[in-house]
């Protein structure tokens, strides 16, 4: 009798399994890897999932040290993500391998990527006592003294300048003149250091301007520093992406996901727990209140407004490190006419680039 009913509960545990679908798992690469920025999309991630029976996601964060690598020995094994979190910088050189399947949404960059958020490095100015230095500029710091260097380099007349392609088109006498003024800033009282330093130092008050992004305002709040405003101007709009692999056998399950978090309520739910995300790419963030109720994120705001986005090229990401040293070798240079060889050096090396991707 006990065995015939084991039997019975055994059988029905197994139908009673075979009526529930198996949950779809969806798997998701992202490069939100610091604690509070994990928690975040986590928190979203699971309030997803917790409205959606069936589907569950599975997050691995990357680092930005060594994601892009990642995520291209992954595409290289067949063993990529179902959906893949970029850099809109990123996106045209792994979308030029054909890698990602076609989105449809209403906010998408070549039909393949999802805009997300959107962030722009923007002009604070120390307001307390006196600064020992005028200006923060980065150096031997990757990815950043392009970014906190070009708006200068736009004010001072190279307007056009790394803002469309061919890139070595505009590395003339425009920039050579642009970059002799930034030269000029520097022998005025310019402190060059990596980025994280130059923020570090501008919240104890020892730069007066310096370009940064978002973050500085949780770093601020972090120091109860207040004596700093923004200044509204043209700068870089970066932004973040979310598209789907070629490969994924659950494209529709992902274009939903993605859908949703790209929604208003969720993007502005995130940018609010992390503020170097930036905004949502929707132009509601203009009239939301919410996002205007501190003077130094609405500035952020303002900014992002005014700014626009470095060209879409797949061979970008080979050039900035040719432009990154050549902005240094000028920090430096003796004359305009050594000024001028290190732009012609340079310009021949992109243009190369550039000419081998035609």
């Amino acid at each position: 009798m006990i065995a015939r009913l084991t039997l019975l509960l055994v059988a029905g545990l197994v139908l009673g399994c075979t009526d529930k679908p198996p949950a779809t798992s969806i798997t998701f690469w992202h490069f939100w890897s610091e604690p509070a920025q994990e928690q975040a999309l986590l928190e979203l991630l699971h309030t997803y999932e917790a409205t959606h029976p069936g589907i569950t996601v599975e997050p691995v964060p990357l680092s930005w040290a060594d994601g892009k690598q990642k995520l291209q020995l992954a595409f290289n094994a067949g063993t990529q993500p179902d959906i893949v979190h970029l850099g809109m910088d990123w996106f045209a050189e792994f979308d030029a391998s054909g890698v990602f399947a076609p989105l449809e949404h209403p906010n998408t960059i070549a039909d393949r990527a999802a805009l997300w958020v959107l962030n722009a490095r923007a002009l604070v100015h120390w307001t307390g006592a006196p600064a020992r230095h005028r200006w923060g500029l980065a150096r031997s710091d990757a990815h950043n003294i392009l970014k906190r260097s070009l708006p200068l380099l736009w004010q001072a007349g190279a307007t056009e300048f790394y803002t469309r392609t061919p890139i070595a088109a505009d590395m003339n006498d425009q920039l050579v003149q642009a970059l002799w003024a930034l030269r000029d800033t520097i022998r005025q009282g310019a402190l060059l250091e990596p980025s994280r330093s130059l923020d570090e130092r501008f919240l104890r008050g020892e730069i007066e301007y310096l370009y940064t992004g978002a973050w500085i305002i949780d770093m601020a709040n972090a120091r109860n520093v207040t004596s700093f405003e923004v200044l509204p101007t043209p700068s870089i709009l970066n932004g973040d992406v979310l598209c789907i692999s070629k490969g994924s056998r659950l494209s529709r399950q992902a274009a939903d996901l993605i859908a949703w978090l790209t929604e208003y309520r969720q993007s502005a739910q995130f940018c609010h727990q992390v503020s170097d995300a930036g905004f949502p790419a929707s132009d509601l963030v203009f009239s939301d209140a919410e996002f205007q109720l501190d003077n130094i994120q609405r500035g952020f705001l303002l900014t992002a407004k005014e700014s626009r986005p470095l060209p879409a090229s797949p061979v970008l990401l080979r050039i900035e490190p040719i432009i990154e040293d050549l902005i240094e070798r000028c920090y430096a240079a003796a004359s305009r006419r050594e000024m001028a060889e290190l732009v012609e050096s340079a310009r021949v090396q992109v243009q190369s680039i550039e000419q081998s991707q035609d």
